[in-house]
């Protein structure tokens, strides 16, 4: 049993990647934890994201993805990041102890400057925002995809850090990480299923819009009857991310040659369809009813930032500033 904290940069509209990668894992680890945050981090996504309506349909989106999923805000104190200051406040004072070099190795910042994007501020101190991000409720326990795992480590550096310099103060987390094709959901071109790459499967879409992206998916030049190579065919792995059960019928199928791509294509909507009708149907309820969501998010952040302000109150005693009457108890 531990504390769970993990956030969601609310850049792009869910996919089906967010549900079985992100969502429903993140609903099952919650059954085993003390305490659970779950945040849509609006403060990171203002590197990229600079559209302000865009911005808060996205977070609307990841709220009510959360929801429709399973979480319950009873349990689970699920809120914007914004609403909590002491993030950035908190990141401020790592940000004093952190050297350049560490920043420097981190792997997302030395992609864009290969790729000669335009790096801001913003990017490369991203891995401190999100070690307050963690430190700032005292995190334990951390789910993150493998390309988070690099700045998680720089949490751990920088908690180090802190905890030698003024004492001991915040635990180490640890990373978890979710395997198997849930982990790494594959997009329609057979890479990582992503926005950026237009590849994707959205959760909210019409059956007329998950039949034109599955009909993109490249197949092979195989006459009718004939066996169908199965070792990293696209259809296969989405099939086995949306039902197992499907996907290994649709497999001996494939080897039998009793299937075409254009007949596995359909088994593979049908499939998604079926997968995705409960989770649409719960996500409907809630978009027709955005004052649910803003009360459960508003909810949400006044419990979060009882807890950053215990925190902060502590942290700002041990560096030597003043601590305002409203953290003091």
């Amino acid at each position: 049993m531990a504390r769970i904290v993990t956030g969601v940069k609310p850049t792009g509209d869910l996919h089906l990647g967010h549900l079985v990668g992100l969502l429903e894992p993140a609903v099952s680890l919650a059954q085993s934890a003390d305490e659970v945050f779950y945040f849509i981090a609006d403060y990171h996504a203002l590197t990229s994201q600079h559209d302000p309506h865009q911005l808060e349909q996205h977070v609307r989106s990841i709220a009510v993805g959360f929801l429709a999923a399973g979480v319950d805000p009873n349990r689970i104190v699920l809120f914007r990041q914004s609403a909590v200051p002491e993030h950035t406040e908190l990141a401020w004072i790592l940000g004093t102890l952190t050297p350049m070099g560490l920043l420097e190795r981190a792997h997302a910042y030395k992609d864009a400057r290969a790729h000669r994007r335009e790096v801001n501020a913003g990017v490369f101190t991203y891995p401190v925002l999100m070690a307050a991000d963690i430190l700032i409720y005292r995190g334990e326990v951390v789910p993150v995809g493998r390309d988070q795992l690099q700045h998680l480590e720089m949490a751990r550096d920088i908690a180090k850090k802190f905890n030698h310099t003024y004492g001991a103060t915040f635990p180490l987390p640890q990373a978890r990480v979710e395997e198997g094709e849930r982990a790494a959901v594959i997009g329609i071109d057979g890479r990582k299923m992503s926005k950026s790459y237009r590849n994707t499967i959205p959760l909210l879409a019409d059956r007329a819009t998950i039949e034109a992206a599955v009909r993109r998916i490249v197949t092979r030049s195989i006459p009718q009857g004939q066996p169908l190579p199965t070792e990293g065919d696209t259809i296969l792995h989405l099939m086995h991310v949306v039902d197992p059960e499907r996907a290994a019928a649709l497999e001996r199928a494939y080897q039998s040659g009793a299937v075409g791509y254009a007949q596995a294509k359909q088994q593979l909507v049908d499939a998604i369809e079926d997968r995705l009708r409960p989770f649409r149907l719960r996500a409907q309820q809630l978009l027709e009813s955005p004052e649910t969501v803003d009360t459960i998010l508003q909810e949400g952040g006044k419990r979060a930032r009882r807890i950053a302000t215990e925190t902060m109150a502590e942290v700002r005693r041990k560096v030597g500033l003043a601590v305002p009457a409203r953290m003091r108890k």
